[in-house]
């Protein structure tokens, strides 16, 4: 079966899934056993194929990580990433872009982080 998913935030990049993003719907095909998660949305104008993959976790000046996601691909790209409340809260959720971290304190809100304008790879880590 196939879906058709867009919600205001954007697109869904389902872990471990690699989808179309653009102006219009990401279509996903489905297995009857799909249990997957989704933690980041993303909103480009132009069209590309998005990936977003688990990777080992490994620790950081910050931190020792839990998770660590690779989103790529992105072309000017608005994402919105759902990370677990308790990692967010702690201020141990981590975004990485090329090679810089971004400064996520004015990003944040109580249960999101909100990103504009990003291009190439980002990895986020809690």
């Amino acid at each position: 079966m196939t879906f058709l998913l867009r919600f205001p935030e954007g697109v869904p990049l389902i872990t471990g899934q690699t989808t179309i993003v653009g102006q219009e719907a990401a279509s996903y095909t489905l297995d009857r056993t799909f249990h997957d998660e989704c933690r980041v949305f993303v909103s480009q104008k132009e069209n590309g194929a998005v990936s977003c993959k688990e990777n080992q976790p490994f620790p950081t000046h910050k931190k020792r990580s839990v998770r660590n996601l690779t989103v790529t691909n992105l072309r000017e790209a608005d994402l919105t990433i759902y990370p677990p409340l308790e990692p967010l809260q702690a201020g141990i959720v981590e975004v990485k872009c090329q090679d810089t971290f971004i400064d996520l304190t004015d990003q944040t809100l109580s249960d999101r982080i909100l990103l504009t304008n990003v291009s190439g790879t980002i990895e986020i880590s809690w």
